[in-house]
């Protein structure tokens, strides 16, 4: 079940403690109270093999490039780009001066992760304000999702990284 967002423009404190209260109640008589109100001290464990097979249920088969725990900075350009990825109706060509403004990231640092990772930079061509053509460096699309289907996935979903998040071939 899904949380239920309701919106009001005022509910005074005590009508908002007595639902807090009635909710309560009708959790403990269910048993479905669980966590802090409990009286647990301790922080769920997220499964995250089963994390990935969930978030990765109702994908088309392709390659996952949303899956959980990519090694940075490709996690987060992933995240960055999300449907700039899709080969049918993302960009081609990313300049990096806008991954590293965007990701706030050191631009030497970056450069040499991207590298590692297997992307290295190229020219490309981006329209400026006034509608001509500017060549700068960049990441093609097709690299990243390369890069990221490159990345090895051990037996439970999670990624071979070793201690400073590489890819482990």
């Amino acid at each position: 079940m899904l949380a239920l967002t309701v919106r009001t423009y005022y509910m005074p404190n005590d009508d908002w403690q007595a639902i807090c209260r009635r909710s309560r109640t009708l959790r403990e008589g269910t048993g479905t109270l669980t966590g802090h109100g409990a009286g647990e001290d301790t922080a769920p464990v997220l499964d995250q093999a089963a994390a990935v097979r969930v978030l990765g249920a109702g994908h088309d088969g392709g390659p996952d490039w949303r899956r959980a725990e990519l090694p940075e900075p490709l996690a987060s350009v992933a995240e960055y780009l999300a449907d700039d990825l899709d080969p049918d109706q993302g960009r081609e060509f990313v300049p990096t001066a806008e991954l590293v403004d965007a990701l706030e990231v050191d631009p030497i640092a970056f450069a040499r992760q991207m590298t590692e990772l297997g992307c290295r930079p190229t020219r490309g061509r981006v329209p400026t304000e006034d509608g001509d053509l500017r060549r700068v460096r960049g990441h093609l699309t097709a690299e990243i999702r390369a890069a990221i289907e490159r990345v090895p996935i051990d037996e439970n979903g999670s990624p071979m990284v070793d201690h400073d998040c590489r890819p482990i071939r």
